[in-house]
C-alpha cells in the first residue's frame, strides 16, 4: 500500500504502526539466527575496535624493536657516509650542480675514530654503468648523488650507507653558527684570498671582510669557504687538503658547543643540505658525542700522475687497484685486500687507456694536524666586503679548462691595490695628514674604476692546467668597493 493512497489519517498512522512491529520482528528473527551461529552482535563493533587497537600496537612494537636493532647495530661495525660540495649559487644540490667536495667520511663506531677521504674531482673514472669515462664530478653533473655514490663506490669499492650533499652558502652559515676557525695563511694563500672573498659574498649574499695580513687569522664563515675553495697558487690537491682543514676545525667546534649552538646549527643548515641521513642515523652520535674524534684525512688516489686523454686533464691513479688496496687497509684496516671484478675491469681499462701502470704497493700520505686554535675571537683589522647580488652564470664545461694565464704587470698591480685597500681602510684616522688625506681621497675615486689586479680577481675553478688542478692564475676583474658594508648583520659605523 502506497503512503499517498489513504483514505484517511488514521488509516495511515494504522499502516505506520503495523510496519513498524513489523521491523522489529525482523530485528528480533535475525537476533535469534546470529545467536544460534555463536554471533554476539551486541559486541561486534567493539570486537572490530578492539582488533585494530592491536594492529597498531604490533606495528610499534615492530617499529620500536627495528630502531633498537639498528642503534644497538650502528654502535659497531663501520658506518660511511658520502659528502658531496657542489658550487651552485641557485640554491641547487641535485643533478647538474658540478661537485667541488667529493668526500668519504668513515666512522668506527667502535673507536668513535672518523676519517676523511677526498677523492680527487679530476680522478679519471667509470661514471655509469654504460662504460662512459670522464672526470669524476661529471657524475654528479649528469646524476645528481645517486651518480654520484654508485661513482664513488665503483672507484673504491667503498659501500656508502648514507649521503648528504652541501652547497658553499650552507657551509658559511654553519661556521658563523659555530663561531668561526682560526686558520694560518701563507702568503701565496694571501695573495689570492681576498678575491675568493669578493667572489663567496656574492654568491652567498653573505656579508664578510677583507683580511689584512698572512699568517694566523680567526676568519668567518665567508671567509672560510674562501679559503677552502683556493687553488690558483697551486693545485687541486692542495685544495682538498684546505677543504679538510675547514671541516676538521668545524667538527672541533662543534663537539664543544652547547645545546642552544647545536640546535641552530640543525635548524639553519639542514634545510639547504640533500641527505639521506635521518634522526636514526644521527641518534648514536648524539648520544655521545665526546666519543668521536677525527683520525687520519688525506686525498684519493694516493700514489697518482697527470694525463691528457683526449681533450680531458685528468687525475690517473698508479694503479687503480693499488690505490683501493691500500685504501681499504686505511680505512677498514683490511690487510691484501681484494679487489672486486668490476673494479678490475676498470683498473685495466684505464691502464690501457693512459698507458700508465704498475702495480707495487701503495703507501697513503696522511695529512698533517691543522695548525690553528679555535678561539671566537675576531680579527677587527679587517677590510669589509659588501655583498652584492650574483649574476647568474652557466656550469663550467667538464670537458676541457681554458688556460689562464697573468702577466708579471699584474702581479705588480696586485700589490699596488692591496697598499690601497689598506690606506682606504685608515683613512679616518689620517686625516691629520694632508699628504695621505689627499692620497686617500683620490683611492676613493680611483676605487670605482676597473682595475688590472690579481688581488681582486674572480677565482675560477675551471681554470685549467698544466697537470690536473695546477691553475696559475685568474681572470681580471673590478675590485669591489671597500669602504662600507650593506649586507644583512653588519653593524652600522
Amino acid at each position: 500500500m502506497r503512503h499517498d493512497n489513504f483514505s484517511s489519517d488514521e488509516e495511515r498512522r494504522q499502516y505506520l504502526a503495523d510496519l513498524a512491529r513489523l521491523k522489529k520482528i525482523r530485528e528480533a528473527e535475525r537476533e535469534r539466527q546470529n545467536n544460534s551461529y555463536g554471533i554476539d552482535t551486541k559486541h561486534k563493533k567493539r570486537k572490530k575496535k578492539g582488533w585494530f587497537l592491536r594492529i597498531i600496537l604490533i606495528v610499534m612494537l615492530i617499529a620500536v624493536c627495528y630502531f633498537a636493532y639498528s642503534f644497538f647495530k650502528r654502535q659497531t661495525g663501520y658506518y660511511t657516509v658520502a659528502v658531496f660540495g657542489v658550487d651552485a649559487r641557485d640554491g641547487n644540490v641535485g643533478k647538474g650542480a658540478l661537485s667541488d667536495v667529493n668526500m668519504i667520511c668513515n666512522v668506527n663506531m667502535e673507536t668513535g675514530e672518523i676519517q676523511l677521504v677526498s677523492v680527487y674531482r679530476d680522478l679519471y673514472s667509470q661514471i655509469n654503468d654504460d662504460g662512459k669515462y670522464h672526470k669524476f664530478n661529471e657524475a654528479y653533473f649528469l646524476g645528481g648523488p645517486e651518480d654520484g655514490i654508485a661513482t664513488m663506490e665503483r672507484m673504491t669499492d667503498v659501500k656508502i650507507d648514507d649521503y648528504a650533499t652541501f652547497n658553499w652558502k650552507a657551509v658559511a652559515d654553519a661556521i658563523n653558527i659555530l663561531g668561526g676557525v682560526d686558520i694560518e695563511i701563507t702568503d701565496a694563500e694571501f695573495k689570492y684570498l681576498n678575491s675568493f672573498i669578493t667572489f663567496t659574498v656574492e654568491g652567498t649574499g653573505i656579508p664578510s671582510q677583507h683580511l689584512e695580513h698572512a699568517g694566523m687569522n680567526h676568519l668567518d664563515g665567508v671567509q672560510a669557504v674562501s679559503y677552502a675553495r683556493l687553488r690558483l697558487m697551486d693545485t687541486d690537491f692542495k685544495r682538498t687538503e684546505r677543504q679538510r682543514k675547514v671541516v676538521s676545525l668545524a667538527f672541533e667546534k662543534a663537539k664543544n658547543a652547547d645545546y642552544a649552538t647545536l640546535y641552530q646549527l640543525v635548524t639553519v643548515v639542514l634545510p639547504q643540505i640533500n641527505t639521506s641521513v635521518t634522526i636514526d642515523d644521527l641518534a648514536p652520535f648524539i648520544k655521545d658525542i665526546k666519543k668521536y674524534h677525527l683520525g687520519a684525512t688525506t686525498g684519493f688516489p694516493f700514489e697518482k700522475t697527470g694525463k691528457n686523454i683526449g681533450r680531458l686533464d685528468c687525475v690517473v691513479p698508479v694503479t687503480l687497484r693499488s690505490n683501493v688496496i691500500a685504501l681499504h687497509e686505511l680505512l677498514f684496516g683490511i690487510e691484501n685486500y681484494k679487489p672486486s671484478g668490476r673494479l678490475e675491469q676498470i683498473n685495466t681499462k684505464i691502464i690501457n687507456d693512459t698507458g700508465v701502470g704498475g702495480d707495487g704497493k701503495v703507501t697513503p700520505s696522511i695529512d698533517e694536524k691543522s695548525s690553528g686554535g679555535s678561539n671566537n675571537t675576531t680579527n677587527n683589522n679587517q677590510s669589509p666586503v659588501e655583498p652584492e647580488v650574483p649574476e647568474q652564470t652557466s656550469a663550467d664545461s667538464q670537458d676541457d679548462e681554458e688556460l689562464i694565464e697573468t702577466s708579471s704587470e699584474t702581479e705588480s698591480s696586485t700589490e699596488e691595490t692591496i697598499e690601497s685597500t689598506e690606506i682606504e681602510s685608515t683613512t679616518k684616522d689620517l686625516e691629520t695628514s694632508t699628504k695621505e688625506s689627499s692620497s686617500s681621497k683620490k683611492e676613493e675615486t680611483e676605487s670605482t674604476k676597473p682595475a688590472s689586479t690579481g688581488d681582486n680577481t674572480k677565482p675560477s675553478d675551471d681554470a685549467s692546467v698544466e697537470g690536473p688542478g695546477a691553475t696559475k692564475e685568474a681572470p681580471i676583474e673590478t675590485p669591489p668597493e671597500t669602504t662600507h658594508e650593506v649586507g644583512p648583520g653588519v653593524p652600522s659605523e
